[in-house]
């Protein structure tokens, strides 16, 4: 399986079968041409740029329940406002970790009735 890694700094990755990226907004979207799907893992600032250059079509999100008080946000302060939608019932495992799944809704649509999405079936 191929691996990518976007870095500044690595050159010469010891891991088989991995290539490193250096201008992620264009290699990502060649990659994105040349597989069905591409998994980002533990990288919150390639996220970042993955929805800057409106690169992200799903997210699989997993919560778990368990608190630090900080450490690195996913949607952090300058977030590009991207619209999503469950696609699929949330998960619940049984140590209260839950996997939600979200695809792309097009634009943002602001001013929503927080409450009456809350009551709706």
């Amino acid at each position: 399986m191929p691996k990518y890694v976007a870095s500044h700094t690595l050159s010469d990755p010891a891991w088989a079968g991995t290539t490193v990226l250096t201008d992620v907004a264009s290699e990502a979207r060649e990659i994105r041409e040349r597989h069905a799907e591409t998994h980002v893992i533990g990288s919150g600032d390639l996220f970042q740029s993955l929805l800057t250059e409106n690169l992200v079509d799903r997210l699989n999100l997993w919560l778990y329940p368990v608190t630090f008080g900080t450490g690195k946000k996913i949607f952090r302060d300058g977030t590009v406002p991207a619209a999503f939608t469950v696609t699929q019932p949330p998960q619940a495992f049984p140590k209260g970790a839950i996997w939600l799944v979200y695809e792309r809704a097009g634009d943002v649509v602001t001013g929503i009735d927080i409450e009456a999405e809350r009551t709706q079936p």
